[in-house]
């Protein structure tokens, strides 16, 4: 019973970091550091509000600067969703209060017709 346990928790956890592989050579437009630290981005919904991308994060939509958004075409690994790269920084020290989102970067899903 141990070894099955084990067996699927390691398919589970090979599964999860795979999954989260797609992200290894997406950089930053703007910096060209990488938009990811291997738990900041993430599968969204989001659409273009005819000037920029709106994405959900945390059950808020927000509007994603034109100038952080991936070129798709450009991205070696990319499977037509959309994807946001965010990292929370506690700039003052204050814990939750002082808290401020940073985007790092933005796939926007593929047009379906």
């Amino acid at each position: 019973m141990k070894i099955i346990i084990l067996f699927i928790l390691c398919v589970v956890l090979t599964a999860k970091a795979n999954a989260h592989d797609i992200y290894n050579t997406w950089k930053n437009p703007i910096t060209k550091e990488s938009c990811c630290s291997n738990k900041d981005c993430q599968l969204t919904k989001a659409y273009w509000n005819g000037k920029q991308w709106v994405a959900l994060y945390k059950g808020q939509y927000i509007l994603i600067p034109n100038s952080l958004v991936l070129n798709t075409e450009k991205l070696k690994e990319y499977d037509g969703n959309a994807h946001l790269c965010t990292r929370e920084v506690d700039v003052l020290g204050l814990g939750g209060d002082g808290t401020t989102t940073f985007i790092f970067c933005f796939a926007p899903p593929e047009a379906k017709f």
